[in-house]
């Protein structure tokens, strides 16, 4: 099973979570019959082993980490990586494939500059 591990930065601030665990809760609506879990770089709970973790429990024997952040930058080139090799590390049984960011994917970036346009 494919497990799908969504990936923030995290925040002081506890509202800040709320438009990723709604964007986690939409995933889960479209795709019920996927593993989905959420989690972050640093700030908020769950943190990166955990949602491993919480993906493994679930069953998941290949994990899927898509980082929601903007553009590669430290977080993504550096600090991911060096998370997914000690999940790895962890887990050797594990798959895991990164997806790109955000503004990476020609079909992301071309909604968010037709939504900039909508304004």
């Amino acid at each position: 099973m494919r497990g799908l591990l969504l990936f923030a930065h995290g925040s002081r601030n506890p509202a800040w979570a709320r438009e990723f665990e709604t964007l986690r809760d939409e995933i889960k609506r479209l795709a019920p019959e996927r593993v989905v879990e959420l989690c972050y770089l640093e700030l908020c709970t769950p943190d990166f082993a955990a949602g491993v973790q919480a993906l493994v429990a679930k069953g998941a024997g290949e994990i899927e980490v898509v980082p929601i952040f903007f553009a590669p930058g430290k977080h993504t080139v550096e600090d991911l990586p060096a998370l997914i090799a000690a999940a790895q590390a962890q887990h050797p049984e594990l798959r895991f494939a990164c997806r790109a960011t955000l503004l990476e994917d020609a079909p992301m970036r071309a909604a968010i500059a037709k939504a900039a346009l909508s304004r």
